[in-house]
């Protein structure tokens, strides 16, 4: 930059096009310093320069894929909320059988009915309280999963009765534990990502919408994680 005399060399990036222009907008920062510097020297008089950067603004591509990857973390975090609370549901079932305390309760005159409702409507609570912190996550950070809240009412009103059918098949509540959390693990967090994978690849789309309609059957948290995961990538 000697003399007056300045030169850019400028390679692009073809993966970072929006480096051009800051690099470009840096580089004449320095040529005007460097000018100023010597048009205002022995002079004494004070010169300041103000620079002002304006980001560009966010392609609408680039939007749309950050709020799909948003709700496929969300998917994520609610397939693992499943992991951690289906286990503690089933066992509070499958532990009152194997203490003798349905018998009892039974015997003291509890109907049948009466019995499952009340565990019914404890579990629908408290699934109500996680949905409702989940809908409300949502909202904060602005993810675009519309109506996802559905799917997760509606997941607070058909997980339970499938728990209890699963809970049938235990007779120990320590074991009942360690399998069901693999179960979660296989249809609520895996398997979503499984089908999701071979929908997106055209020659085994045809096998994944059945598989995806049978793996809602035997697992609805699959259906509630596998459906906010497709709302996030619409």
């Amino acid at each position: 930059m000697g003399l007056g005399i300045y030169s850019i060399v400028l390679i692009v990036n073809s993966i970072s096009p929006h480096a051009v222009g800051i690099w470009s907008a840096y580089a004449q920062e320095v040529i005007l310093r460097d000018f100023l510097a010597k048009e205002t020297e022995g002079t004494g008089r004070k010169v300041s320069l103000t620079l002002v950067n304006d980001p560009f603004p966010l392609g609408r591509d680039f939007e749309t894929g950050l709020q799909s990857i948003e709700g496929f973390l969300m998917a994520f975090g609610i397939g693992i909320v499943y992991i951690i609370v289906s286990p503690s549901l089933l066992r509070n079932v499958v532990e009152e059988r194997e203490l003798g305390l349905k018998n009892q309760m039974i015997v003291s005159g509890v109907k049948l009915p009466a019995y499952w409702l009340g565990h019914y409507v404890k579990d629908v609570c408290f699934g109500l309280i996680l949905a409702v912190w989940i809908i409300i996550l949502i909202a904060i950070f602005d993810i675009d999963v519309a109506y996802a809240w559905v799917l997760l009412l509606l997941g607070v009103l058909a997980i339970p009765p499938f728990l209890y059918a699963v809970g049938f098949m235990f007779d120990k509540a320590d074991n009942s534990g360690g399998a069901v959390t693999f179960y979660m693990f296989l249809f609520a967090f895996l398997g979503p990502i499984a089908v999701f994978i071979l929908q997106l690849i055209e020659s085994t789309r045809d096998v994944a919408v059945p598989l995806k309609w049978a793996l809602s059957i035997a697992c609805p948290q699959f259906a509630v994680v596998s459906g906010v995961m497709f709302i996030a990538f619409k």
